[in-house]
């Protein structure tokens, strides 16, 4: 699989939903079901993501962050940066065993 085919399929997913910009997952999920695939199988087996012709979740991840280094309007709006941030900082939280 090339960057430049990935880089095709997925600049159309992220400028029709803004939260594939912030959410690799989603994005993923989008990018296999556009392929008429199935997200478990795209998981557990390469020999399904060859016949359906998917990059692996790392590649989209790594694609999507080039995009949206390049491309202003790719990126994820503030307001949901401040959210990721804020979540991030409750996890630490919890993984620290502070209680609020």
């Amino acid at each position: 699989m090339k960057f430049k085919t990935v880089e095709q399929e997925i600049t159309p997913i992220l400028k029709s939903s803004a939260n594939t910009r912030r959410d690799d997952m989603l994005l993923y999920s989008c990018y296999v079901y556009s392929k008429g695939a199935e997200l478990t199988q795209a998981f557990a087996s390469m020999d399904y993501r060859h016949l359906y012709d998917l990059a692996p979740y790392e590649t989209v991840s790594r694609v999507r962050r080039k995009l949206q280094e390049k491309y202003a309007e790719l990126r994820p709006t503030a307001e949901q940066i401040a959210e990721k941030k804020r979540a991030e900082k409750e996890y630490r939280l919890y993984a620290k065993g502070v209680k609020k």
